[in-house]
């Protein structure tokens, strides 16, 4: 099964809790229209009195998920080079930005 593809994004505050709680954020993606397709939410209360830092959730989500392609990527490609006996500072060098750029995306969102 594949996931949701494109660029996922974080929207919110989308409602904040009726009861004065916290604030829920919801996670979308576009698609070729421009028009916004909820795939989840992230929920500041979520027991009678348990709180999450909703947006700090919603924010991780949508940086795991956006970085993932990039990340498993580079991963293979460094597993590539040592599987074919070339685990040379060459390869490193030729992969470490591809690697940087993942990992950048990954905490950043960028």
């Amino acid at each position: 099964m594949e996931r949701t593809p494109g660029e996922w994004k974080l929207t919110g505050p989308s409602c904040p809790n009726r009861v004065s709680d916290g604030i829920d954020y919801a996670i979308y993606v576009c698609d070729d229209k421009g028009h916004k397709h909820i795939i989840a939410e992230t929920y500041s209360r979520t027991a009678e009195k348990t709180f999450h830092p909703a947006r700090a959730n919603a924010e991780f989500i949508v940086r795991a998920c956006n970085a993932h392609d990039d990340l498993l990527e580079a991963c293979e490609a460094v597993v590539s080079a040592y599987e074919d006996g070339e685990p040379s500072k060459d390869n490193l060098r030729t992969n470490l930005p591809k690697i940087r750029a993942a990992i950048s995306k990954a905490k950043k969102g960028t």
